[in-house]
């Protein structure tokens, strides 16, 4: 008899897993057909709990189970370290079918005296031992626990060792061990071990450790700006998660198939369920090798520089990037390709049209390795290699920024606070700061990687970092002696924020200042070929170049647009106002990095920041900027507004708004200079004759509705970079043109950086 895993079945570790005898429940279409009246109910013992026991990865389902009334939790709480829940006692078997949604032949639950086997239990189900069926007719007195022989295949000798499996050769309750390959293990001599050996001899080969799992396709897995990113709830919905993973090995076969596969996440709440199930898709799907940062951590810089550095097919990074954590927060999965970049758009959207016509997903039926410990193991025929996260990248950066100046500056008293808001590049930037470089311990603050952030908002600007801005003498701050340089982070590594005492930079101001000075960073010994910007920064980079004589290439928003153009040698640096900064080295942002050449420029020059800023201005001028972020919008409204504007592009020209006069109106359309790819719509940007511009564009990385992002910048020449601030009359004139409280019912923005 065969078996097919329903595509439905809770992916919670442990303590579901559906198993449908195909030739029982399939009818001569495929159809689920009506469940025999024989199914038992869940076994339930007088004076005696049913304990579920969830390990950390199946902590979703667990919750969810909780919040439908069929489990109550004793723990009141969950930790990295597993969670025991307990069954009401009056959940039926029914209630199951209500919850997964299809039909399922038996409730499964682990049935064992949690006084005497609770402790033996947990440990089991953390292995993926056990997964018993119901009966109704164990043996009197005895302790009972079940065993099903699937999803790990029955790890008997494992067992054994750990005095977890017994069995007394009797065949209790009619069980035809043959058909069902369910077992019944009691306490008695441990003769299963011999059993088993004889039963499964020469039945497990690679092909046959594959499943081929039924699924429907969802129609909201189109990719964003940088990867799919959904709320966490979304991902726990029945093979969501499967379903994209399986796009990705659909539309990247090519890439992937006997190749190297970079894998790593940022930490994040369901990071760890969607490593295993990652891992063992990736081992069914033809993938020869994974690389893998241990305990699943890798920044997304760091990832781009390992598929790179070994030569992989490409990479999946788990990752929402900036956006929140936790499980009431984001999940996200991007791919990048063989050339370290993320997927671009011909990719995304060959996984979307995947996504769309997904009938089955393939997934290796085998446990996955411990992820703390560093080495090779096997899954079928794919090497599973755990590495150091962090070490590779470290070097990296080691050959490209002058450490030796660095180390210098902090040993002549330099002080410098780096905030890593409880995200992947706490270790990073540890190793970097305080071991390599020599910076005094504490200099990383939040510096452990948290399923939730801390419960902050991983997003590294003057909003949310306000533990920082306070350290560095800002708002509540202002006044107190801070430390001469500091810097955050976000959630995957690859933004940054800079600051000086009681100065924050701009991250437009940031680009042009490190292109000015990348003469004194030894990755640019050979000088700048170029620099890339997204359309909606400021133009204070194009003033540098200017001077340099070199080209500004203006593109659409999303890094992946900068990698034609670094792979072509036509920049050499690039960077977006949403705190992004980014070098030839990779073909990602990177945060660290970003850090480390200011901290090389202050070492080069030993001016302070704000003095640093001021002699720039002074030179090249200023462009005063801000992002007006409207969150949570309706999309109908945000639309709609966009849709206003865009119908009367011909005749806004000359019209007056307040104190500013629209010179010209247009929508953004980028045509990639190396391949010729056009995309569009891009933004919508007004420039008006006082100088300046307002920029209107829908975000591609937001998960609770709407985003829209308004941009306003105002040129300063040298003479007046000093003089003024002030950004209201262009905040006034582009709230007037697009009409933003008749169309989203409201003017005040959620963030302004």
């Amino acid at each position: 008899m065969g078996w097919v895993v329903d595509g439905n079945r809770s992916r919670a570790a442990g303590f579901l897993m559906y198993l449908l005898p195909m030739d029982d429940w399939f009818g001569a279409g495929g159809e689920v057909m009506t469940p025999p009246q024989a199914i038992p109910q869940p076994f339930v013992q007088e004076q005696i709990e049913l304990p579920f026991v969830a390990e950390y990865p199946g902590r979703g389902h667990a919750i969810h189970m909780v919040h439908r009334g069929l489990m109550t939790s004793k723990t009141h709480g969950f930790s990295q370290h597993g969670v025991v829940i307990e069954t009401k006692q009056q959940a039926w078997f029914g209630a199951l079918f209500d919850i997964v949604g299809h039909k399922v032949q038996c409730s499964e639950f682990i049935a064992v005296d949690a006084a005497q086997m609770q402790a033996q239990v947990i440990v089991a189900v953390r292995n993926g031992l056990f997964a018993p069926p119901v009966s109704g007719n164990q043996p009197a007195g005895q302790d009972v626990i079940f065993l099903i022989e699937h999803h790990q295949r029955c790890k008997a000798e494992f067992a054994r060792r750990e005095g977890l499996l017994m069995h007394d050769g009797v065949h209790h309750d009619g069980c035809d061990y043959s058909t069902t390959s369910t077992l019944l293990a009691h306490r008695g001599p441990a003769r299963l071990v011999q059993w088993l050996a004889e039963k499964t001899a020469g039945r497990r080969g690679m092909k046959e450790n594959i499943m081929t799992c039924r699924t429907t396709p969802y129609d909201d897995q189109r990719p964003g700006t940088s990867g799919l990113r959904k709320p966490v709830s979304r991902f726990l919905e029945p093979n969501y998660l499967e379903n994209f993973l399986q796009a990705i090995f659909n539309a990247a076969h090519e890439e992937l198939q006997g190749k190297t596969l970079v894998l790593g996440g940022d930490g994040r709440f369901h990071n760890d369920v969607a490593l295993g199930v990652c891992l063992r898709m990736a081992a069914a799907n033809g993938v020869a090798r994974v690389l893998l940062g241990q305990h699943g951590l890798l920044s997304t810089p760091a990832g781009s520089h390992l598929i790179r550095h070994h030569g992989a097919g490409g990479g999946i990074l788990l990752t929402a990037s900036h956006n929140p954590g936790g499980a009431h927060g984001d999940f996200g999965i991007k791919f990048n390709t063989s050339n370290g970049a993320p997927a671009p758009e011909a990719l995304t959207e060959a996984i979307y049209g995947a996504s769309r016509q997904l009938q089955e997903y393939r997934i290796y039926d085998a446990p996955i390795p411990d992820l703390g410990t560093l080495g090779q193991s096997a899954m079928g025929d794919m090497i599973i290699e755990i590495i150091d996260p962090v070490a590779a990248y470290a070097d990296l950066l080691s050959r490209l920024i002058d450490f030796e100046a660095i180390a210098a500056l902090f040993q002549s008293g330099f002080r410098m606070i780096f905030d890593a808001m409880h995200a992947v590049t706490g270790p990073y930037a540890r190793e970097i700061l305080e071991n390599r470089l020599g910076a005094p311990a504490g200099t990383v603050i939040n510096h452990i990687p948290l399923p939730d952030f801390g419960g902050g908002h991983p997003d590294p600007n003057p909003h949310n970092a306000l533990e920082l801005m306070h350290a560095m003498g800002i708002g509540n701050g202002a006044g107190r002696d801070s430390p001469h340089f500091g810097a955050a982070s976000d959630g995957d590594g690859d933004r940054n924020m800079i600051l000086g005492p009681a100065t924050i930079v701009s991250p437009c101001d940031s680009l042009a200042l490190l292109t000015a000075h990348a003469h004194l960073i030894p990755q640019f010994a050979a000088g700048v070929r170029g620099v890339g910007r997204s359309m909606p920064t400021s133009h204070a980079v194009d003033r540098v170049a200017q001077a340099l004589g070199i080209p500004v290439y203006e593109t659409a928003t999303g890094w992946k647009y900068f990698c034609n153009l670094l792979d072509a040698d036509l920049i050499s640096l690039c960077g977006e106002e949403s705190y992004g900064s980014g070098g030839n080295h990779i073909r990602e942002k990177d945060g660290l990095w970003a850090v480390l050449c200011w901290l090389n420029i202050l070492a080069a020059t030993r001016l302070t920041l704000p003095q640093l800023l001021t002699r720039h201005w002074a030179q090249y001028g200023r462009d005063l900027f801000q992002r007006h972020d409207y969150e949570g919008l309706d999309s109908s409204a945000a639309d709609g507004l966009m849709q206003h504007l865009r119908q009367r592009l011909a005749s806004l020209p000359g019209s007056t708004w307040g104190a500013l006069t629209i010179a010209k109106a247009s929508e953004f359309r980028y045509r990639d200079p190396v391949d010729g790819s056009i995309s569009t719509p891009q933004g919508i940007e007004l420039h008006f004759q006082q100088g300046g511009r307002a920029v209107f564009r829908l975000s591609g990385t937001g998960t609770q509705g709407a985003t829209l992002r308004l941009y306003v910048e105002r040129p300063l020449s040298a003479q007046d970079a000093l003089q003024t601030t002030d950004l209201t009359p262009w905040v006034e004139a582009a709230h007037q043109v697009a009409d933003l409280a008749g169309h989203l019912g409201r003017t005040a923005a959620d963030v302004v950086v």
